[in-house]
Order: C-alpha cells, then sequence, then structure tokens
C-alpha cells in the first residue's frame, strides 16, 4: 500500500509514553490505554544503556475489536507486529484502517531505564 503524507510536526499528536523500568525478569506486552484512529503511528524506543542504536528492541501490534462474543477485551491482533529498533524515529503503517489499540512487546530483559514514545499521525493521508 503506498500513501501519501504530510509529514511536518504539526500533524502528529503524542498519544501514549511508556516507561520501561530496568529489569531481570521478562518484559510482559503492554497496552496503549487508548483508541488510535489513525493507520498511521510513528515511535521511538529510547534505552540509552545496553542497547545500540539500530538493534531489534521489539514489536508492536495492532489489535482490532472483531465484536465476537468471547474475544480478547484488547481485540484480535492484525497481522505479525512491527518491528521496533532502538533509538530511532520509526513511522509505521497499519494494514487496517480501524480504530484499534495498540500493544508493545519487549524482546529481552531491560538493562536500563528507557521510554517508548507513540506518536499518532492527524493530517490527511492521500491515497
Amino acid at each position: 500500500m503506498s500513501v501519501t503524507i504530510n509529514a511536518t510536526a504539526n500533524n502528529w499528536s503524542t498519544v501514549w509514553q511508556l516507561s520501561i523500568i530496568q529489569s531481570n525478569s521478562a518484559f510482559l506486552r503492554q497496552y496503549c490505554p487508548i483508541l488510535i484512529e489513525s493507520p498511521i503511528v510513528m515511535l521511538k524506543l529510547e534505552l540509552p544503556d545496553g542497547f545500540h542504536n539500530g538493534r531489534l528492541g521489539g514489536y508492536l501490534n495492532q489489535h482490532i475489536d472483531t465484536g465476537l462474543i468471547g474475544a480478547s477485551t484488547n481485540g484480535a491482533r492484525v497481522g505479525a507486529g512491527k518491528k521496533v529498533f532502538v533509538n530511532e524515529l520509526q513511522i509505521i503503517l497499519f494494514e487496517l484502517k480501524s480504530n484499534s489499540v495498540i500493544s508493545f512487546d519487549m524482546l529481552a530483559r531491560i538493562s536500563s531505564n528507557g521510554i517508548l514514545t507513540v506518536f499518532e499521525y492527524t493530517g490527511t493521508i492521500v491515497q
């Protein structure tokens, strides 16, 4: 899918900041507490110590409410997770255009505190 966006600072809104705390145990899936309306998000996973720039740090997932009884309260997961690289600003385009919930899965134990910031694209999308 190919889209055109006006990627200026005015067309992004911060929707989620997740504090990542140093831990020796596995990092559990974290769900964004609000619905994402745009199929385009931008994010940055900042981990100053213990990870090299560009290293794969985890996956961002899209979940859509199916309305089916007995389904997960966070909806059905859509496709494979999108790779999230450490200390790199990334734009992610989701395949389905629907109000959705996103989640983040960290790949490894965390050797330093960090933060994941997610921005939602609020501008016009042309296909």
